[in-house]
């Protein structure tokens, strides 16, 4: 079968059209390789790429009219500052993404418990500071940061209502149902949930800065000069289900639409567009067995729109923040095509070596 490739480098200028011969078995190899010549066929003009029956095609007029940041613009080379929430929306979204990734909203008193990192203690009070309630206790490994009194409870309630995507039950059934709130007549708000599909917030920031984590890969291979790189941010240890049984891999399906096309044009990719999702079983102290889903990005294009997503709603965490940065340094070299060199390669490592 005969695919052919039709790219429109600059609206009214030249075409360039590619056949390719591909066999059925190959089919999905054949793909990815189109998209890899692609890539390469102009490092002056990104253009986008479109499946549209028996052909793709990429129009750099289409990118423009739609003021695209996916393909359209290179990442800025001046590393962006650690921007603070500005107000209780901003907050509100944050804080639900915090909880819906690593909180929890207890059965007997209504009490909300966000768990951090040892390394990520500083966002712990940063945070306590901004709602004005609870406490920061140490544990195993970390601290938690525990708002019990009704004030607080109400404070939060009120901050994340309409922004919970995952843990909405949990306030209904743990908070607003319990007696300790009706005197602050709690009952006479409607609580709602928060659309799965609103990304354009800080809720995502606050996810990442829950359960996210960014990755330097440097991986040698026999009979390569230079060593691949790769670049990540991974979300783990999600549960499979909430207490509810709610199943949590519809929400990372769809912040895997959102970072794919978070220039809001619809495109059909290949293998999940450079992102995975993926499942890990762990074995509890009592023996038993626990699964958990992992999302990760795979692929350069991926972690570029991550980028965009960061630039626009920074991360708050501290440490998280700094390993973001030496990812951003290392996807600028990616971008010039100097992690093709040797002394490219080099600097990957010391940024690699500097994370935390």
């Amino acid at each position: 079968k005969i695919i052919s490739l039709l790219i429109l480098q600059y609206a009214g200028k030249s075409i360039k059209i590619f056949n390719y011969s591909i066999q059925y078995p190959k089919l999905l190899k054949g793909y990815r390789n189109i998209v890899k010549k692609l890539n390469i066929w102009d490092n002056q003009q990104e253009t986008k790429v479109y499946w549209n029956k028996d052909i793709w095609v990429g129009s750099s007029e289409t990118i423009r009219n739609n003021k695209s940041i996916y393909f359209l613009e290179r990442i800025s080379p001046h590393i962006p500052k650690h921007k603070k929430l500005l107000n209780d929306t901003e907050l509100g979204y944050y804080l639900a993404g915090l909880i819906d990734g690593n909180g929890n909203i207890d059965k007997e008193i209504g009490r909300i418990t966000i768990y951090y990192d040892i390394k990520d203690i500083s966002s712990a009070y940063m945070l306590k500071e901004m709602i004005g309630y609870g406490s920061i206790l140490k544990i195993k490994n970390g601290v938690k940061y525990v708002i019990s009194n009704n004030e607080g409870i109400l404070r939060v309630i009120t901050l994340v209502n309409g922004k919970l995507k995952l843990k909405y039950n949990q306030v209904i059934e743990n908070v607003l149902t319990k007696n300790q709130l009706v005197n602050y007549k709690w009952n006479e708000i409607e609580f709602k949930k928060g659309d799965i599909k609103d990304f354009n917030n800080y809720w995502l920031t606050g996810f990442i800065d829950s359960n996210g984590s960014f990755q330097i890969k440097i991986l040698n291979k026999l009979g390569q000069k230079l060593p691949e790189i790769k670049l990540k941010l991974q979300i783990s240890e999600v549960p499979t289900r909430t207490s509810y049984g709610v199943e949590n891999r519809e929400i990372l399906e769809e912040i895997r639409k959102f970072i794919i096309n978070i220039n809001n044009d619809k495109i059909i990719t290949v293998r999940g567009g450079g992102i995975n999702i993926g499942i890990r079983k762990h074995i509890l102290d009592s023996g038993e067995t626990s699964l958990s889903y992992y999302w990760e990005t795979s692929s350069f294009r991926t972690i570029k729109n991550v980028i965009c997503y960061l630039n626009k709603y920074p991360l708050q965490s501290s440490y998280k923040y700094i390993n973001y940065l030496y990812l951003y340094k290392a996807y600028l070299l990616v971008q010039n095509k100097e992690h093709l060199s040797i002394e490219g390669v080099e600097k990957i490592k010391k940024y690699k070596k500097n994370m935390r």
